[in-house]
């Protein structure tokens, strides 16, 4: 170990601070953190402009002794200051295409690895090609769009196309297509390059050629508003996001994916698709909030697998959907209208990102004006009552597949998705001193298949 990957653990007071504590996504990660430390002992902290603000999350928590640090976004020392005196930085402060790239910095430069959740793909691409080399030689880990957004899926995939690899090797059937095969049970081994990727692997007789990703929801039996659903963070990231000056990247799947021919092979293989679709009797919509957030980090995750073996990145075709109901009969019908509507909106969404600049710039401004800001959104019992699933299922040249079924609670998009993010932070912290990877990372690579069995403390749960 390099006594500059050493400095990334030791001599540190804090394992976690949270940026942004005083958010709406920011305050339920600090609860879990506060629940999570009588277990674990974690030292953590809470950090945002307003000592008020700050006093009163961990008033609400009962927990006055946790350390509360004021910094500001736009103080670049002051930030690196907080990153020296932890191991893992959660930025829970977005929008972020104005604001992560500091954070990130002073991570970097303090030795302590960042996590955020951010979908804002073109600032994400940006992160990339700026702060991966930079984190590996400072053997830190820079992971976002750490939430239910990408996280699941990745994960899944990851373990479905390992599956598909082993089964392939031991011979098994083929297979015509990928929707709803046989599950394969048992517990997931890891060790170094145990991964099996999204694509070619060293010596595979038929690697993944094909992955197919589905996801439910289920909400309480109660009735849900839009403000229920969605908050207004969300809502002011999909404005940054409109508003960034690579606003185009917005649907490339192959955003992520520096290498300029393996990210052509990318969007050959691969192209993002919106349409509806019936698989075995089931109407399938574009993925909610946005069908394009995940994609480009399920790409990167395979050509990062792909380097590490020393192989060419050999994409493979990626087809997602969330299920919407039955396709037959007029409950069919409603399905199908409303997958076509969520298609439509977020085809329109994409193209607005195809605007002139100038454009995109008032049009940005003038949502945000006038959508609800930040902070507001889900609270209360409507965050409890949820259950989701993400099933993946992969299948290799020669016909062998894999699967994997993760399930989850609470409301995806903020309690579930907060626990995620602390489950994280909590585990990059225990691995500060040793990371097995470094750089810029997806959420699977940065928790790995052994490190699966910790989200249960977030409510994910491998069933199959």
């Amino acid at each position: 170990m390099t006594a500059e990957r050493s400095a990334t653990g030791a001599g540190r007071d804090l394992d976690v601070v949270v940026l942004g504590a005083t958010g709406l996504t920011g305050r339920l990660v600090a609860r879990h953190l506060h629940e999570r430390s009588r277990a674990t002992g974690a030292r953590w902290a809470v950090a945002g402009r307003s000592p008020d603000r700050l006093a009163a999350v961990l008033d609400e928590l009962g927990a006055p002794d946790v350390p509360s640090l004021v910094v500001d976004l736009r103080d670049g020392p002051a930030l690196e200051r907080v990153a020296r005196r932890t191991r893992v930085v959660l930025d829970l402060a977005g929008p972020y295409s104005s604001t992560a790239d500091a954070v990130v910095a002073a991570c970097v430069r303090g030795g302590a690895s960042y996590v955020d959740l951010s979908g804002e793909v073109p600032a994400v691409a940006r992160t990339v090609r700026t702060w991966h080399g930079p984190a590996r030689r400072a053997g830190v880990r820079v992971v976002q769009v750490s939430g239910y957004e990408a996280l699941p899926a990745d994960l899944a995939v990851l373990l479905a196309c390992r599956r598909a690899e082993e089964a392939d090797a031991a011979g098994g059937p083929a297979s015509a297509q990928v929707a709803e095969g046989p599950r394969a049970d048992g517990p997931p081994t890891d060790g170094p390059g145990a991964e099996g990727p999204f694509g070619d692997g060293p010596g595979a007789a038929g690697p993944v050629v094909a992955v197919a990703v589905t996801s439910t929801a289920r909400p309480p039996r109660r009735r849900i508003g839009l403000s229920d659903a969605v908050s207004g963070g969300t809502l002011q990231s999909l404005v940054e996001v409109l508003g960034d000056e690579d606003a185009r990247v917005a649907g490339d799947p192959a955003a992520l994916v520096p290498d300029a021919r393996a990210a052509r092979r990318v969007r050959r293989r691969s192209p993002l698709a919106l349409r509806p679709r019936v698989v075995h009797g089931r109407v399938l919509g574009p993925v909610i909030p946005a069908a394009f957030i995940d994609p480009p980090v399920l790409h990167r995750t395979a050509a990062l697998l792909a380097a590490e073996r020393g192989v060419p990145h050999s994409p493979a075709a990626l087809a997602e959907g969330v299920e919407m109901g039955a396709a037959g009969g007029p409950a069919g019908a409603l399905s199908l209208l409303a997958a076509a509507a969520s298609s439509g909106l977020q085809a329109g969404v994409l193209a607005l990102t195809r605007l002139p600049a100038p454009v995109r710039r008032r049009l940005a401004a003038a949502l945000g004006r006038t959508l609800p800001g930040s902070g507001s959104g889900p609270r209360g019992d409507v965050l409890e009552g949820w259950t989701w699933s993400v099933r993946a299922e992969a299948l290799t040249r020669s016909g062998a597949r894999g699967t994997a079924l993760l399930e989850g609670t609470g409301h995806p998009g903020y309690l579930a998705t907060a626990r995620m993010v602390a489950e994280v932070g909590l585990l990059l912290a225990r691995t500060a001193e040793d990371p097995p990877r470094t750089g810029h990372l997806t959420p699977a690579l940065a928790v790995g298949l052994d490190g699966l069995p910790e989200l249960a403390h977030a409510g994910l749960v491998l069933r199959a």
